[in-house]
């Protein structure tokens, strides 16, 4: 993983492990030189199959948008500098 552009230990130190699903698993974190916390999700082989790639992508749009109170607000989405590498992307939420 160190040929990614942006990882998760280049601007975040994790802090606690909040739970797992079938896309991933949730991370509590804190961004490096400040003390804004956030949600990381890290997705993994999520381009195996188009099925998984459509909701992930579908997930991404429509978080893009959505601004309300009672929605999780997407940040910022980390993927690799590689591309022959998109096998892990970090979805970096509010917490």
């Amino acid at each position: 993983m160190a040929d990614m552009a942006l990882t998760r230990s280049d601007h975040f130190e994790i802090l606690d492990f909040l739970g797992s699903g079938s896309y991933g698993s949730v991370y509590a974190a804190k961004a490096k030189g400040s003390d804004a916390l956030v949600a990381i999700k890290g997705c993994k082989d999520i381009l195996t199959s188009r099925t998984l790639a459509k909701r992930t992508l579908r997930e991404i749009r429509i978080l893009r948008f959505c601004h309300h109170p009672n929605i999780v607000k997407l940040l910022t989405v980390l993927v690799p500098d590689d591309t022959n590498q998109l096998s892990e992307f970090d979805f970096v939420f509010e917490l």
